[in-house]
């Protein structure tokens, strides 16, 4: 075939060979005798990538462009075009070759941007989650004027105690004294059970036991308060005054007295049992 209709071809086949990634996609005649490789021709199937480039490809003009002077452009000379397919073909595979590598690292970079992005999300959640506790107002134990306690000795029982009611019982005994608090009472006022009990000489059989100082019975409150709010957080009040109320906190020393009593009448049974 003439130079001159080849080259009419090739330009009347760029659009669709640019739109082909600009690569060459021939078909070869099995019955072509001439396959003859590339390194006859001198020419190097790496060359269709542009070294300055950094793996681009190759213009239309640049894989068209004439090797030596029997190529397109020359004159006198015929050109050996199964040759010059065989060129292209390789140029073409071996481009393509490259393309898949870069995909492959595009892919890569895909996923761990998307790797990135999700711990990216993740660390900014836990921030605000930090800063919306900041935000919030931390419960702790303070100190009382005219009580002599101190807030180590508060957490120190509160560390003891599996219950509100076990810490009202264990603060009363601290401050009062388990002798002293057997013999008192919440209200001060004598039991209206056996009120009328009196005694041969006429005196009740149960007399008035000594008030519990009222000072402690707000300050035992106000510690069930603080010992909740450390436990469900300062937020919930509601929670926190339903747990610390004055009829709640009297009923628990009211317990923590008849167990004290009860265990002095063990004891007393005992020694006595041990004396006879």
């Amino acid at each position: 075939m003439p130079p001159a209709e080849v080259i009419c071809l090739l330009r009347r086949n760029r659009e669709t060979l640019e739109k082909h990634n600009k690569l060459l996609d021939f078909r070869c005649l099995d019955h072509h005798p001439n396959r003859e490789p590339l390194i006859k021709k001198g020419i190097d199937s790496q060359d269709l990538l542009d070294d300055n480039n950094d793996g681009a490809e190759l213009s239309f003009e640049q894989i068209v462009q004439p090797t030596n002077a029997g190529d397109i452009g020359s004159t006198g000379e015929n050109v050996d075009w199964a040759l010059k397919y065989q060129q292209l073909k390789d140029r073409f595979e071996n481009t393509s070759e490259q393309l898949k590598k870069w995909k492959k690292k595009y892919a890569k970079l895909e996923v761990a941007k998307l790797s990135t992005d999700d711990y990216a999300l993740r660390i900014g959640k836990d921030l605000q989650d930090l800063k919306d506790q900041q935000k919030i107002p931390q419960a702790k134990f303070t100190e009382d004027d005219g009580i002599a306690m101190t807030v180590h000795e508060i957490e120190e029982l509160n560390g003891r105690s599996t219950s509100d009611s076990m810490f009202v019982g264990l603060l009363a005994t601290h401050l009062v004294g388990a002798d002293k608090l057997k013999n008192m009472s919440v209200t001060g006022q004598p039991c209206h059970r056996y009120a009328k009990l009196k005694k041969p000489d006429g005196s009740p059989l149960y007399p008035a036991a000594e008030k519990l100082d009222p000072q402690i019975l707000d300050f035992i409150c106000n510690k069930v308060a603080e010992r909740v709010a450390l436990t469900v957080g300062p937020t919930k009040v509601k929670l926190i005054r339903k747990q610390s109320e004055m009829v709640v906190i009297k009923r628990y020393i009211a317990q923590k007295i008849a167990n004290l009593k009860k265990a002095a009448i063990t004891r007393k049974a005992v020694l006595n049992i041990r004396t006879e």
